[in-house]
């Protein structure tokens, strides 16, 4: 997966814990959707935002976890091509 997988860091262009919420275990699931592709890449990339906005919304951010989660996921959309 990459250097940064051994370093247990999923999330690679945002930290894994943002704003004082852990979004390692959705950056682990979706860096393990593009790898094994069982799904198509739109599917991961909104798994990966769901993912974000329940952990914004459990920690009482719900606000900022709609902007973060849309900015990342229109991201995605655009540039995840080159990691698919």
């Amino acid at each position: 997966m990459g250097k940064q997988w051994k370093k247990n860091n999923y999330c690679d262009i945002i930290p894994d814990i943002l704003f004082g919420v852990d979004l390692t275990k959705c950056c682990y699931n979706h860096d393990v959707d593009y790898w094994k592709k069982p799904i198509c890449r739109k599917e991961a990339d909104q798994r990966l935002k769901r993912c974000f906005l329940n952990k914004y919304k459990n920690a009482g951010k719900y606000k900022l976890g709609k902007i973060i989660s849309n900015i990342i996921y229109i991201c995605l959309r655009l540039f995840g091509w080159i990691k698919w």
